[in-house]
C-alpha cells in the first residue's frame, strides 16, 4: 500500500536485477545463518573467514542494488525524452568504475589499519592475566 516502496522493489524483483537481489538475500542472511548454526562453527576460523568474505561481497552487492537500478531508470528516462539519442545509457553490470572504487577504498582501508597497527603491540606485554587468557580452553 506504499507506492514508493512498490516501485523500488519492482525494479529489483522483476527487472534485470532479479538474480542480484536473490544473491543478496542468500549472502547476507541465509549463508551466515546456516553456517553459524552450530557452536563449533562459530569458533572455527576458516568458517568465520568464509562468512566474513561472503558478508563483504553481500554488503557491496546490497549497496550496488540500492544505487544502480534508480540510476539506470533515470538514464533511461533522460534518453526517452531525447529524440536525437545522443545520451547513452550506461551498461548494467560491474564495470571498471565499480572495481576501481572498490580497489581504492580497500587500499585506503588497509593503509590506515596497517599504519595504526605499527604503532602499538598486538600482544600486551605487562597484562597480569595474559597467560591465563592464552591457555583458556572451551572444551570444544
Amino acid at each position: 500500500n506504499i507506492p514508493e516502496e512498490v516501485a523500488y522493489y519492482k525494479d529489483r524483483l522483476f527487472g534485470s536485477y532479479q538474480f542480484s537481489f536473490y544473491i543478496n538475500v542468500v549472502l547476507n542472511f541465509f549463508l551466515p545463518f546456516f553456517l553459524f548454526m552450530r557452536r563449533s562453527a562459530k569458533r572455527n576460523i576458516n568458517i568465520g573467514a568464509v562468512v566474513g568474505t561472503a558478508l563483504l561481497i553481500g554488503h557491496w552487492n546490497d549497496v550496488y542494488l540500492m544505487i544502480m537500478p534508480g540510476a539506470m531508470n533515470l538514464a533511461t528516462d533522460v534518453t526517452d525524452h531525447n529524440p536525437t539519442g545522443i545520451i547513452e545509457i550506461p551498461s548494467q553490470g560491474v564495470g571498471f568504475m565499480e572495481l576501481g572504487f572498490l580497489c581504492l577504498f580497500a587500499g585506503l582501508f588497509l593503509f590506515v589499519v596497517l599504519k595504526a597497527l605499527t604503532k602499538a603491540n598486538l600482544y600486551p606485554t605487562k597484562h597480569p592475566y595474559i597467560l591465563e587468557s592464552v591457555m583458556h580452553d572451551t572444551g570444544v
